[in-house]
């Protein structure tokens, strides 16, 4: 299990089973999110516009694979079996980053202050604080595929493999997709 700490600037990784500290180390500014590709963990870094790719050596040490720069102030992360999509708080916009290397593939534009996001198989799924709202983007082509009205100001989104569940903090409500 791998917890980003925002304030600390550091990573730590528990073991899964227990709980049990494995190791912790120094990463970027402002960590907030992860997402793992299979191979590697990538670690947003909202204060430095960027990602930190690590992956975990036996003994337990943290190599640091790459840095790829995203957006401004980006706060969300998903994989989506190819591709790291990264939501762009202050840009409004989503990064699209190969996994395999890094590469900025797409930068798209969305709703305004895109918080987090969520892959369902198919699309991504955009929650956008400012506008109320969730962008859906197709993977495949990055084509947007629907704008979604949901609670005010949604933050979290969670797909349980029929459905996309928004939580929405100022009307403490839940919208189910």
């Amino acid at each position: 299990m791998w917890v980003a700490n925002n304030w600390s600037a550091n990573v730590s990784v528990l073991r899964a089973s227990d709980g049990a500290h494995v190791i912790t180390g120094a990463i970027g500014s402002g960590p907030v999110a992860a997402a793992f590709d299979g191979s590697n963990m990538w670690i947003v870094n909202s204060g430095d516009g960027n990602v930190s790719v690590l992956h975990l050596d036996p003994g337990p040490h943290i190599t640091y694979v790459m840095t790829p720069t995203v957006g401004s102030w980006p706060h969300g992360i998903a994989f989506d079996g190819a591709n790291m999509w990264v939501a762009n708080t202050t840009s409004n916009t989503v990064s699209v980053l190969r996994a395999s290397d890094g590469a900025t593939l797409a930068t798209l534009p969305v709703g305004q202050k895109p918080a987090n996001i969520a892959f369902d198989g198919a699309n991504m799924w955009v929650v956008n604080e400012d506008d109320d709202s969730v962008t859906i983007l197709r993977a495949a082509d990055y084509m947007v595929v629907g704008i979604v009205p949901v609670g005010n100001n949604p933050r979290g989104i969670a797909f349980d493999g029929a459905n996309m569940w928004i939580a929405s903090t100022d009307d403490n409500t839940m919208s189910k997709r």
